[in-house]
């Protein structure tokens, strides 16, 4: 679909009615919400930017299509683990569309910002979906009595951009970058004069969640007319996490 946005739902409160209205009628009973109302004002607990509980919403040219939340829990008895990603919803017209991978990428990456290393989810009946997006079982666990899975995600870590100094003569000595090629070697006034600026960044790749070990890749950025793009990437290291 084309044209899909995801929002805080603080941004867009006039989603509030129809949101509440497919939550009420996709969880109400089971929850035990006697009313609209009930699962209205547990929405606008949700319309938070800056703490959490915080919702989203995806829509497209004024149509809401659906909902994820990240959550300091989600799951009772389960108080240990934190945060979780919860309340993911897409219309039922709207799904298989990439729509709720979309929802889940953007509560990935506001739990990136805040630097959180792992993520949780509970799911009754969605295991495989949440797999393929590289979640892991951790666990069974029981919701309202029902028989679920509880999951996990370790989100790979970008870390700032390191400052590149490429070796060589800048063509304008107020542009200097590093040290000069050593005698016999090409000048690198050609070089310098061409310059892009590239960034250099290392990213932290768990791949063993069982052994808790994990690669680290340097990758190089260069811009485009449409923004940075990775352009190369490279493995440099393995490491083994140790947990605190």
């Amino acid at each position: 679909m084309r044209g899909v946005q995801i929002s805080y739902l603080i941004e867009h409160p006039e989603y509030l009615p129809q949101l509440a209205q497919w939550l009420f009628e996709q969880w109400g009973s089971t929850l035990g919400e006697e009313t609209l109302e009930a699962r209205i004002k547990k929405l606008k607990t949700h319309m938070n930017r800056d703490k959490l509980p915080i919702a989203w919403v995806a829509h497209a040219n004024g149509q809401l299509l659906g909902t994820a939340a990240l959550r300091v829990y989600d799951l009772e008895g389960r108080e240990d683990l934190t945060p979780w990603l919860g309340g993911v919803f897409v219309g039922s017209h709207f799904r298989r569309q990439g729509i709720g991978a979309a929802l889940c990428a953007a509560v990935e990456e506001e739990a990136r910002s805040r630097a959180i290393h792992t993520l949780y989810l509970f799911t009754l009946d969605k295991r495989a979906w949440y797999s393929r997006m590289g979640w892991s079982i951790i666990g069974p666990c029981l919701w309202q009595q029902r028989p679920g899975d509880i999951m996990c995600k370790r989100l790979r870590t970008v870390y700032p951009a390191l400052p590149f100094r490429p070796f060589g003569r800048a063509h304008d000595p107020r542009q200097a970058q590093g040290p000069e090629l050593a005698e016999g070697q090409p000048t690198a006034k050609a070089f310098a004069s061409k310059l892009v600026p590239l960034r250099y960044v290392f990213a932290l790749d768990p791949f063993d969640s069982a052994q808790d070990r994990a690669l680290v890749s340097l990758i190089r950025l260069a811009p485009t007319p449409h923004g940075e793009q990775a352009c190369a990437r490279r493995s440099v290291a393995e490491l083994e996490l140790v947990r605190p």
